[in-house]
């Protein structure tokens, strides 16, 4: 239940790194029986997440046999680009024209947000589009290339390995797992 809230609210509230103490939930969901006894939670057909003061509101509603979910003045939730593309503790270095290189000891630009997570870790596509590239290059080491509507591009380097099947030519959806964190 707790992940599907979580799903609900993806693209507003990242659950690794904006929970705080204080915040709060208000879940509405269907409850499955069978001959009187419960057996399983359907459907959240609505949820509030009150987070770092801002209330965030969700409503079920369901068209031509497709479910999403809506806010109060009726958007859909679901926006282009997830949040982040995996589940993180920090973010350890941000996209920047001048930054000090660690390991070159010099400023230089960093056209990227770095994550820390653990190895292994599945990286997701933050937006669907088509593959690009997958596999080595440079200073990236395993990377993925995925290009979206309207011209935007995404890049995700340094994995320890890619999805299995995943290579240039290749759709991709929102929230598909294209690789693994590396270093």
């Amino acid at each position: 239940l707790a992940l599907k809230v979580a799903d609900i609210f993806a693209w507003d509230i990242d659950f690794t790194s904006d929970l705080q103490e204080g915040d709060s939930y208000e879940i509405l969901v269907e409850g499955l029986y069978m001959n009187g006894d419960f057996k399983k939670y359907g459907n959240v057909l609505s949820a509030a997440f009150l987070n770092a003061g801002n209330l965030h509101c969700a409503y079920r509603f369901e068209y031509g046999g497709q479910a999403n979910y809506y806010d109060a003045a009726g958007n859909c939730l679901e926006k282009a680009f997830l949040k982040a593309p995996l589940s993180f503790r920090k973010i350890t270095s941000h996209y920047s024209n001048r930054r000090f290189h660690p390991i070159l000891r010099i400023y230089r630009p960093h056209h990227g947000v770095d994550y820390a997570a653990a190895p292994g870790t599945p990286v997701s596509a933050t937006c669907g589009g088509k593959v690009t590239f997958a596999g080595r290059r440079g200073q990236y080491g395993n990377l993925v290339v995925l290009n979206h509507p309207n011209g935007y591009a995404t890049y995700y380097g340094h994995l320890s390995r890619l999805a299995k099947g995943l290579r240039a030519g290749r759709p991709v959806g929102q929230g598909d797992v294209i690789g693994y964190v590396g270093s």
